[in-house]
Formats: C-alpha cells, structure tokens, sequence
C-alpha cells in the first residue's frame, strides 16, 4: 500500500513537473530589465516569485512589482521603454510582437503605483497597444506618457502623441482624450469616472519620475537644470546595480587609462619643459592645474547634473581611443550615442575595420545617474554574429562620454576586439 501510494505521489509530482515545465515553454519572453533599484520581483504565480537583476527576462505571464524605494525600467521586445515607479504593480496580460507584422498587441495592466512609457514598434506599425487601469482603459495613440494610481485616482500625463482614455461612468463609459491635437495633455481622473482636466502636469510627476515642464524643447539643451527625473534615474547610491560607471576598463584588454595625459615628457626628473619635477614652481604649478582639469573631465559627472540634463544630443567626436583587433589592422573607429535626457534613455552604433571585415555593434540603453546601461540588440563582424559588452559614463558635467568595449565572434570567441574611447 505504502509502495503504490508513493508511486502515485511521483506519477503526480513528475506530472506537475511537466506541466509546469510546459507552462514556462510556453511563455514569450516580453522584454528585458534594464535597470533594477531595490527589490523588484516578478511571477506567474507569487509561489514562484523570482528577483529581477539587469538583463533578468521578463515574460507576457508575468506580474511584475517594485516595492517601497524600488524602481525598475524595462525595454520590451518591440523596443518600448517600460518604468515602473516604487511600491508598483502590473500584469502583462498579453505581449506579441514579431518584427514587420502590422497584427502586434500588447496589453498590460497598471494594478497599483505608477509607470512611464514610450513606445515601440508595436505602436509605429499600427498595432494595438492598451493600458488598462482600475479607473479606466487607455488606448495609445502616441509614444510618451506616464501614469500613476494615487488613493484611487488616476493622474496622467501625456509628454509626446495621445491617448483615449475609456471610463466607465455611472451613466456608462465615455472616452477623453489627451497629449497631442486635444485641448489637454494633463489630466487626473477620480475613481468614480470623473475628469479633471490640467493645464500643468501634476505635481507628483515632478518628483523624481517626471519631465521637464518649463516648455524649452530646444532638443539640445545638455546643461538644463528642471528636469527631476524620467526613466533609470539615479538616487545618488552606489548600490552595485549596474556595470558601468567606474569600473571602465574592466571589459578592455588594452584600453589606454585617459586619466594619465602627462605626453608632454617622459616622466623624468630632468627639468625639461612640462615637467612637473622641475625647479619651475610656476610652470609646475601651471601643469598640475592642467592635469587636473583634465582628470577632472574624464571622472563620472556627478549624477544630480545628469538628471538636470533635458532634450536630446548626439555624442559622436572622438576626442581619444585605443583599440585592437586580435584579427590585426583594426582602424576606422566610430561611436555614436544619442541620448534622450527627456527619458533617460539611448540608442547607438560602434564600428571598426581590421584584417577580418567590419565589426558593427547596434544598442540601447538606459541613463541610471553619470552611468550608463547599455544592451547590444545586433552586432557583426563581417559576416559572423557577434556578441560582447559596451560599458560607459558621462564626464565633464555630461559634455562627453567615456566607454570601453569588448566585442567577439559568436562561433570563434577567440577572434575579438577591445578598445576604450571618449566621444563629444
């Protein structure tokens, strides 16, 4: 008796294995964490809860939440930027994307806290993408807005394009509309389906997840001081959550160290001129100033400055590089990053030749303080795929970039290429 009832309590455990088993293959992977702050979970079923790091998947079964202090930010597979506010939760109740199909969906619920978003291909290809609140549906016309449940009422922002947002009233469901061509991009929507709509943003947007208000849009603007906040902002913590920042040179074989730009002698002590163990107090005292203002430039810009920062811009100058090729011959580096201030985020391309072909790197990325968070979507050399890591942050108060990187063949690791570089 005792042998058939543990026999049947396998056949059910390996059953339930299987089913579950089933379960995760069926799920489809529905974006990736980019930044993670705190503790940020998700699960299918909370007996399954796992905790979510950089680069953790996420799937389109999932709940996901932030709790107090926590944050996260999400870059979904159709290329939608997704942040989650602390002490939040969704659902993605649906998320199908493949690339070039105009039949896309994405629904997601907003159970509690607050999200931004801005979205993707799903969108830009005439696809359905829907948020559903407790207060009301919202259907997405545009790209940028951000959401947030406050002791049941629903405030809102529309920063870029519209939405339709559908309440169900007393006397039955009526659709408003904000953000772009509407009379209104700000809005705050009460439990019971009333609308209120605001000529400003509410104030909860303004602190530490919110946009720059003061109507400057000049695109440009890297020195901007009243924007509060977006997406990966930084709280000034040094928490280890990301792998960039100061540990720039750990993923390069032979990157050069830009903090050591003492070329003008050979280091000695023989008086000649620019160096500073001359008997020349006043040069000496010359040179170390200009050592310093250099040192100065290319240590991570202090995080407050860069979530001050509004509008987009185009690093693209290289001002310093060193780099190699394990194929020989490598030249030609370029860099280009464009970063959107607005919403913290990125996209880029890095390039070289050698003996070998053209390497071609494409990424995203994430703003997370003076750091930044990047993710390689496509990468090449020549006809091989290739993968690797790209690490950077910002100096001299945002105006330049300094990064390494460390790209190799999928199919022969051993063919690589590793550099550092600072572009303007």
């Amino acid at each position: 008796m005792t042998r058939q009832y543990n026999a049947l309590a396998l056949s059910i455990l390996v059953s339930s294995s299987l089913i579950s088993g089933y379960a995760a293959q069926a799920a489809t992977t529905a974006g990736k964490t980019m930044v993670v702050k705190g503790d940020v979970q998700a699960f299918e079923t909370e007996a399954d809860s796992r905790q979510l790091q950089r680069r953790s998947p996420i799937y389109d079964i999932d709940t996901v939440t932030t709790k107090a202090n926590s944050k996260a930010q999400f870059r979904m597979t159709d290329g939608t930027l997704l942040a989650l506010k602390e002490s939040s939760q969704i659902l993605i109740s649906e998320y199908q994307y493949e690339p070039g199909n105009e039949g896309n969906s994405a629904v997601i619920e907003l159970v509690e806290g607050g999200l931004r978003s801005v979205t993707g291909a799903i969108k830009s290809n005439n696809g359905s993408y829907q948020l559903k609140t407790p207060v009301g549906s919202i259907g997405i016309r545009g790209t940028h807005f951000e959401i947030e449940l406050i002791n049941g009422d629903m405030f809102l922002a529309v920063w870029d394009g519209a939405i339709d947002v559908t309440v169900n009233s007393g006397s039955g469901s009526d659709t408003v509309s904000f953000g772009e061509g509407e009379d209104f991009s700000f809005g705050v929507i009460s439990e019971n389906g009333e609308v209120t709509s605001l000529l400003e943003a509410p104030e909860n947007f303004n602190q530490g997840h919110g946009s720059d208000n003061d109507g400057d849009d000049d695109g440009n603007d890297r020195d901007g001081d009243s924007s509060e906040g977006g997406f990966a902002n930084n709280d000034g913590d040094d928490d280890g959550d990301n792998e960039g920042g100061d540990d720039f040179g750990d993923d390069s074989d032979e990157g050069v160290d830009f903090g050591d730009f003492d070329d003008d002698n050979e280091g000695g002590d023989d008086g000649d001129e620019g160096d500073f163990a001359s008997n020349d107090s006043e040069q000496d005292s010359a040179n170390q100033e200009r050592l310093e203002g250099v040192l100065d430039i290319n240590s991570p810009a202090d995080p407050v400055v860069i979530e001050n920062k509004v509008g987009e811009f185009t690093y693209s100058g290289l001002v310093e590089s060193s780099f190699s090729s394990t194929a020989g011959g490598a030249s030609n580096l370029q860099v280009n990053m464009t970063v959107d201030f607005d919403i913290n985020f990125m996209t880029g391309d890095l390039s070289l030749t050698d003996n070998g072909g053209e390497w071609l790197a494409l990424f995203a990325g994430a703003v997370d303080g003076s750091d930044l968070i990047i993710d390689i979507g496509t990468a090449y050399h020549g006809n091989e795929i290739a993968d690797g890591t790209i690490n950077g942050f910002f100096g001299d108060n945002g105006n330049r970039i300094i990064g390494n990187f460390n790209l190799f063949e999928v199919n022969t690791p051993t063919t690589s290429t590793t550099g550092s570089f600072i572009i303007n």
